[in-house]
Order: C-alpha cells, then sequence, then structure tokens
C-alpha cells in the first residue's frame, strides 16, 4: 500500500485493515518525513484560532466538492497530486480536510442500532395502507420479553383505519376518563368560592382592610398614612370609628372618632404611626453617602502585604447612584462583593452595587442597564471591571482593570447625553453619549512584562476607545475633552504624573471595525455553544465558584478545562492558575494559566514575591526559580545575549511540558521561528528541532544577531 497523505488519515482515523494498518505504521517509523507529517496532522488539529479556508477571493481554498471526492477516493491520480500538495503548502487546508475525514469516520462508522420493538411501533404510527409498506421480516428477539415489553401489533385487514392499528399507549382515552377530573376540579371551586363568600368576616378582611387599629402601612408621612384609612369621601377628622356588638366582634357604627391632633413637623428620627414605623427623613443639606472607584484586582488576588493604593480621582459628587441592573437572559457573570473575598453567580435581573467587582467569563457576555435603559454596558468574555459609585466625572462608571466593554446609548432619548465614568489604572474619564444611536468599545490590556521584577505602576495598560456610530465626547475631569464622531478611534494614553499629562490621541478614521464590536461576527458557533451550555450548568449558585472552576480545570474535556481556566484567569486567582499550569493534561488549559499569571503579575505590585511562594509548592527550588523566570518573560537584549538564549534553548530538553511550552513561546515571540520543532513531541521527535535552534544561536551568535559594536 502506498503512503500518501489520504492512507495517513486513513491509519490516524483507525479505518484501515489490520494489515494495511501495521504496514502503513511500518512505514511512518521509517519515514522520518512521514512522521513529521503525522506529528503536523495532529498539531494543526489542535491549533487554536485557526481559520477555516475562504469562500472567494484572493485567498480562496480548494473547492468543498473536490475535498469531498478526495475524501471518497473518487479523484483521479493527476488532482488527487494537486489536492495533496495543497494540504501540505497549507495548514488551513491540511486541518480542514483531517478534520473532515476524522467526522465522517465517526459518523459513518457508528450506524444507528434500531430494535425490532421501536421499528413496531413506528410501522403502527404509519398511516398508509399495507399493501404500500415494505415486507420485511423482523428477527425474533434475543430475550424473552414480558407482557408490558412485547411488540405492538396491529391488524392489517384492509378494513380497520388508522386509529384501529395504533397501539393502546396512542390512542385517546374514553371521554368519561378525560370530563371527570375537569368536572371534580370546576365542583372543588366553586364550593371555596361559597365558603368565601358566605364568611362575612374574611370578605370584610378583603374588601375593607382599613377599620381601626388594622390601616395598611403607607409609605411616606404621617398625614398620607391617616388619609389612606379614611373610607372614601370623608375627612380625616370624621372617621367613622367601629363598635362592638354582642358577640365581641366590631361593628361599623355611624359614630363620629374624635378628631386626630394636628400633625407635628418632620424630624430626622422615625416616626410611629400605629403599627407602622416611617424611615427618617433627610434634611434637605444632607449628602449621601458614596463609595470611591478602586479599580484594583480582588482581594484574592493581591498579596496580602500590599494595600492597593486608591486611584487619584476627584471629590465624589453629591449626587446618589444610578440603578445598574443584569439583565442577559443567558450566560454568566461573577461578583465579588467589596466586603467580601469570595465570588458569587450574579442571578438574572439582579441589581448591583457600587463596589462589586464584576467578572465576565468567556464566551458569554454580560449586558447591563443603567438607570432604566438611559444607557446599557455589555461586558465581554475575559473582562475584569468594577461598579463605581458616584464621582466628579458621572454618577456612575465602571473601573477596567482588564478587557473589553461596549457603551450605547439607551431606549430614552430625552436623557440624552448618557454619562458614564470610565477609571482604567489610576486615571478618570467621563464618557457622554451623544446620539441615540451611538455605540461605542473600549478595550483595556495589560502590558506585558519582559524581565523580573518589572514594575509599570499603576497605569501599565494599553487601551484603545472605537466609536462606531453615533457620537462621544470624551473628557478628562481637568477639563480637556474632545468630541469623536462614528466611524473613528483613538488611543487613550496613561497618566504618567500630574492629573493635565493625561491624554488621549486625535481621531484616526477607522478603516474596519474589530469583529467583537459586531454581535454578528462574535455569535458563537454550533460547537462552542454546546460547550457554553455544558459549562453554564456546571457552575450552581449554591456552590463556590472558586473551587467549582478549580476542579473544572482538571475536567478531561479539553474546552471545559480551557474555559475554566481562562475563568480563573479573568478573576485573577493565581493558586488556581498554577496548579493549573502544573497539573492540567490540556494544552489550552495551560496557555491560558500561563497568559493569567503573566498579566496578573505585570498588574500587581509585589506579585513577584507571592508567585515564587506559590511556584515552590507545586516544583523544587530550582524549578520554582526556573518557572518564575519564564513567566516574567524576557526582553530584545535577552534574545541578543548568547548565555540566556543558551539557556532558553535548554529548556527545550525540559522532561516537563509546560516549561518547554514556556520557553518555545518565548522563543518564537521574539525570533518569529519554528525550526519544525514541537513541545508534545516525544523526546526522541524533539530532538532534532533541538539541535536546529543550537545551530541556529551558533550562527546568529543568540537567538537574535547582535547588534554590531560601534
Amino acid at each position: 500500500m502506498r503512503l500518501t497523505l489520504r492512507t495517513l488519515l486513513a491509519y490516524l482515523d483507525d479505518v484501515l485493515e489490520p494489515g494495511e494498518a501495521r504496514e502503513i505504521g511500518q512505514k511512518i517509523q521509517d519515514s522520518p518525513v512521514a512522521a513529521a507529517l503525522v506529528s503536523r496532522i495532529r498539531e494543526v488539529m489542535r491549533r487554536r484560532r485557526l481559520t477555516a479556508p475562504d469562500i472567494d477571493g484572493p485567498e480562496q481554498g480548494v473547492n468543498p466538492n473536490i475535498v469531498a471526492q478526495y475524501l471518497d477516493n473518487s479523484l483521479t491520480d493527476d488532482l488527487v497530486a494537486d489536492m495533496e500538495r495543497v494540504c501540505l503548502e497549507s495548514d488551513v487546508q491540511l486541518a480542514e480536510v483531517a478534520a473532515c475525514h476524522q467526522i465522517l469516520t465517526l459518523v459513518l462508522g457508528e450506524p444507528m442500532d434500531v430494535s425490532s420493538l421501536q421499528r413496531d411501533r413506528l410501522l403502527a404510527l404509519c398511516p398508509g395502507q399495507p399493501a404500500s409498506q415494505l415486507d420485511m421480516t423482523l428477527a425474533p428477539p434475543t430475550r424473552s420479553l414480558r407482557p408490558a415489553e412485547a411488540p405492538v401489533a396491529f391488524s392489517t385487514s384492509n378494513g380497520e383505519g388508522f386509529e384501529d392499528r395504533l397501539p393502546e399507549f396512542l390512542k385517546p382515552s374514553p371521554w368519561p376518563s378525560r370530563v371527570i377530573p375537569i368536572a371534580a376540579a370546576a365542583l372543588l371551586i366553586v364550593v371555596w368560592i361559597g365558603m368565601v363568600v358566605s364568611d362575612q368576616q374574611t370578605m370584610r378582611g378583603l374588601f375593607q382592610p382599613a377599620v381601626h387599629g388594622l390601616e395598611a402601612p403607607v409609605s411616606g408621612d404621617p398625614v398620607a398614612a391617616r388619609d389612606a384609612a379614611s373610607p372614601e369621601g370623608q375627612p380625616p377628622g370624621n372617621r367613622v370609628a367601629p363598635a362592638e356588638d354582642a358577640s365581641g366582634k366590631p361593628a361599623m357604627t355611624g359614630t363620629p372618632e374624635t378628631p386626630a391632633p394636628a400633625v407635628p413637623p418632620r424630624q430626622s428620627e422615625p416616626t410611629e404611626v400605629g403599627a407602622t414605623k416611617l424611615a427618617p427623613v433627610l434634611p434637605e443639606t444632607a449628602v449621601p453617602a458614596v463609595v470611591e472607584p478602586k479599580p484594583m484586582p480582588p482581594a484574592a488576588a493581591r498579596p496580602a502585604a500590599e494595600e492597593p493604593a486608591a486611584p487619584a480621582v476627584a471629590p465624589p459628587s453629591a449626587s446618589p447612584p444610578l440603578p445598574v441592573s443584569y439583565v442577559s437572559s443567558e450566560g454568566i457573570l461573577l461578583k465579588e462583593k467589596a466586603a467580601d473575598d469570595h465570588w458569587s453567580l450574579v442571578p438574572r435581573q439582579a441589581s448591583l452595587e457600587p463596589g462589586d467587582q464584576l467578572a465576565a467569563l468567556e464566551p458569554f457576555e454580560a449586558l447591563l442597564s443603567i438607570d432604566s435603559d438611559t444607557a446599557r454596558v455589555t461586558l465581554l468574555g475575559d473582562t475584569l471591571t468594577q461598579l463605581m459609585g458616584p464621582t466628579r466625572a458621572a454618577r456612575v462608571g465602571f473601573g477596567i482593570h482588564h478587557g473589553r466593554i461596549v457603551l450605547q446609548s439607551g431606549r430614552k432619548e430625552d436623557r440624552l447625553p448618557a454619562e458614564i465614568a470610565i477609571a482604567v489604572g489610576q486615571d478618570l474619564w467621563k464618557v457622554e453619549l451623544l446620539a441615540p444611536d451611538t455605540v461605542i468599545g473600549i478595550e483595556v490590556e495589560v502590558r506585558e512584562t519582559t524581565g523580573p521584577d518589572q514594575d509599570f505602576g499603576a497605569n501599565g495598560y494599553l487601551a484603545e476607545c472605537f466609536v462606531l456610530t453615533g457620537a462621544v465626547r470624551w473628557a478628562g475631569i481637568n477639563g480637556q475633552s474632545q468630541q469623536v464622531d462614528g466611524g473613528h478611534w483613538f488611543r487613550i494614553s496613561p497618566g504618567m504624573g500630574p492629573m493635565a499629562e493625561r491624554s488621549v490621541s486625535e481621531p484616526i478614521p477607522l478603516v474596519e471595525s474589530p469583529d467583537w464590536l459586531d454581535p454578528q461576527r462574535r455569535k458563537l458557533s454550533s460547537a462552542l455553544r454546546r460547550y457554553a451550555d455544558l459549562f453554564e450548568k456546571e457552575l450552581a449558585p449554591a456552590d463556590s465558584v472558586e473551587q467549582t472552576l478549580g476542579t473544572l480545570a482538571g475536567d478531561s474535556r479539553p474546552k471545559i478545562s480551557e474555559l475554566a481556566t481562562r475563568g480563573l484567569a479573568t478573576m485573577e486567582n493565581y493558586p488556581q492558575l498554577v496548579t493549573a499550569l502544573a497539573q492540567s493534561s490540556h494544552e489550552e488549559s495551560r496557555f491560558a494559566a500561563r497568559d493569567g499569571l503573566r498579566r496578573w503579575l505585570a498588574s500587581t505590585p509585589g506579585a513577584g514575591a507571592t508567585l515564587s511562594k506559590e511556584l515552590e509548592l507545586r516544583y523544587p527550588p530550582a524549578e520554582a526559580a526556573t518557572m518564575l523566570r519564564l513567566l516574567w518573560g524576557y526582553s530584545d537584549a535577552d534574545a541578543r545575549n548568547r548565555a540566556t538564549s543558551l539557556e532558553l534553548v535548554e529548556l527545550l530538553r525540559s522532561p516537563r511540558t509546560e516549561f518547554r511550552e514556556l520557553a518555545f513561546f518565548h522563543i518564537v515571540r521574539l525570533t518569529g521561528q519554528r525550526h519544525d520543532y514541537r513541545p508534545l513531541d516525544g523526546g526522541v521527535r524533539r530532538e532534532p528541532g533541538v539541535r536546529r535552534w543550537f545551530d541556529h544561536v551558533e550562527r546568529e551568535g543568540a537567538l537574535v544577531k547582535p547588534e554590531a559594536q560601534s
């Protein structure tokens, strides 16, 4: 049997005969090229964010009909050669063909097993005449059936109708069995209503609740509470007081009640009205309490020895915060209250309070409504933010730690412009949505570290704002502002000192909007939707979110494990991320843990010492120090250093998968080359790639050729 791409796919999907499989397996072992191709096929099928072939355009892939004929082994030899050449030159096309072959193998290799009992029931439902049905001989059952399991018998006489051939369990029940329960229920309802109507005391309780001493609670001042208890049409001073009859029950008489004394002025202390206690009334000059914005990491993610610095924002306004509610119909939103150190699920239609930390998990979105839809805010997946109370910028705002949010005008045009405060790091901005159709997106990323103990300060972020439609006014609290119309974007520069140094770039025309700003383009695929539903069902309101996500990070399903690890990264739960990095068997989860830990290191002052102690719980001291160095990252200067380059290349031989993956991640990032090395290959298959990297360092002098000394 020839060793071709198609036979390799058949070998990998286990559809060859045993003799052919042994023959192909031996040829793969004898051919380094074939072994490398097998490894490449497995890698491209697991590679994240690998796009599908384009349907049209300059990068159009192979016609799907040609691919189908190739998989069906119906192409001519010359077209087979062309098809395999295209696959070998394109990772996208190779992944498409290999994945389609694997799916077809699973679908076509597992035919549906229809039992005789199911077949009989389906035939019994068929309204056609027996002469038009297929005459098939059913095999007798392999076990004795109990009477309840016996096949359904139906008559084949031409005189019988469709309902006569139905099995008993599908035939409609006789009308008495359907009518009698309904009649009994109706009779019970009539009897109950008659008992209620005959009881006069109950009727008075239902329709005349405002009798003496039992006034219905009324919110407001004492006058309103007293007036609400008066019979309709009578002034408060002429209310009818109830008297007692011979039986001791209250009876309505015409005796006027003594007029009530004058109502005293409102006091700041609670006032008693009957059994109702009224809340104190604030004086005109009172200022409601507000919550200062603290867009910092959750308490669980900060080292105990570090005190978070409050952002340099202006004093808050005296206005109360606007109501914010969570209005999504599906998905997951996590909340950590300001006084707690644990996360919880946010229920649907729940109100949020200033100071709440909010984490939107991938692949879900969280829709928030501000002031009854005056404005709407969508938190996209992998976003960590904090809801802020009144500040000098606005009465409500969001402190964005990392992630993406979408702001849009609400349905109430009479309340425009909608004002929202945005805090990033220690910088505070005022955003005004000027038009009814305004939609903007804000993306905040944490800068990547490139060396040990690198500290960017509180403003180590990269931020951009995209104005999709409408118009927005972006203003600093020191008076600087600029209006940006739809179809433009601008960069947000972090403040490096006094408040006056904060700035935004000039608006730049938006040639193409990001995919995450388009609701249609960010819709979940059917496969990802299925995993999202499974992931959402795993999180129960009564369970501990941290414990549940930590357990799911070790799940045997790669996608569920990845989503759980990304959730831990969004919450910045570094202990669980270290566990996932060291123990997860899925590369997707290890990559998510790597990215989450690197982001936490860059955004949390003093995180290096804390992470070092956590790593020493999982690794020996020397390996813990090496892993911490890998998580800190490497700079361009390190790539031009021969000793550092050799240390990184030597780590490609590490027996630990996560060390090899992190070292190779930095090597590719610094050089842009791969030299056909794959961290997941076995030791024998990895070694040629390692030697090529050592040859690269010897040839260039380092990973990146050092600059000539002047």
